[in-house]
């Protein structure tokens, strides 16, 4: 199943433009609605991106891990100097 159109897929700008506009999208909606349904949409908004944003994974290098013993050494350095202050 695909949740986003081969279109967005095909373009590097769309496939991260377009979780953070539908998020956006539905953000907006959200004080049309009753009170207690605000919550229901926040959720729904989490969980729809969410699910985007998994689908889109692939598609996007930056989401991937990649760690490295100088990265650590770096977090390691900061966090000390952040205890010594």
């Amino acid at each position: 199943m695909n949740l986003v159109p081969a279109r967005i897929r095909a373009s590097p700008a769309l496939v991260r433009i377009f979780p953070f506009a539908l998020f956006v999208v539905l953000t907006a909606l959200q004080p049309w609605v009753s009170e207690t349904l605000m919550y229901w949409v926040y959720l729904l908004k989490t969980v729809v991106v969410g699910a985007i944003l998994w689908a889109l994974r692939p598609l996007i290098p930056e989401m991937r891990w990649n760690v490295s013993w100088k990265h650590c050494w770096w977090v390691l350095g900061f966090r000390a100097l952040g205890q010594a202050g």
